[in-house]
């Protein structure tokens, strides 16, 4: 009988103790960000770096008009995947902190994304130039096209001289 007791109190205690815990217990979120790195730290794994306007916003991305760029190959205009981490709003001047996430441009998780700040971005140093951007990017296009159509001309020579010159063979 008295083990019955015992039991039945240590039983007792524990769910006591177990209540106790859980209405002590801290609230959990689905997402808590610990403070984020410094802005020149992030610019260097960030894919995208630049200070724009928020100019229209729908339900799956954010553009942006851009006054400043840091990194990364952008224009006049940017387009953000929406994300339901990071808020915009239209009006609005940001300094975002980007990459590829998937096959689209995000603003990274838990960075330093937001309303622009004089302090942020003195802590980035200088920025690129909008306007040898797009021209950095264009150039190595058609590099990479010259390159090509020269080696489909190269190709087609070659192709050429051996017909012209299994042809010849048989003529003899």
């Amino acid at each position: 009988m008295t083990s019955k007791i015992v039991k039945r109190s240590a039983m007792a205690l524990i769910v006591t103790l177990l209540l106790a815990g859980a209405a002590a217990a801290p609230t959990a979120y689905a997402l808590d960000c610990a403070p984020p790195p410094a802005p020149e730290r992030e610019l260097g794994y960030a894919e995208l770096v630049f200070k724009g306007t928020v100019t229209k916003q729908d339900a799956d991305r954010v553009h942006f008009d851009v006054a400043r760029l840091w990194k990364g190959t952008a224009g006049r205009v940017v387009t953000l995947s929406a994300s339901d981490w990071v808020m915009f709003d239209t009006g609005g001047e940001y300094l975002v902190f980007a990459s590829n996430m998937d096959g689209r441009t995000e603003p990274l998780l838990c960075g330093n994304t937001g309303l622009a700040s004089l302090e942020a971005e003195q802590a980035l140093g200088e920025p690129i130039p909008l306007s040898t951007a797009p021209e950095r990017a264009a150039g190595i296009g058609i590099v990479v096209g010259a390159v090509l159509v020269l080696g489909v001309v190269l190709v087609a020579a070659v192709l050429v001289v051996l017909r012209y010159r299994r042809v010849a063979r048989r003529s003899d």
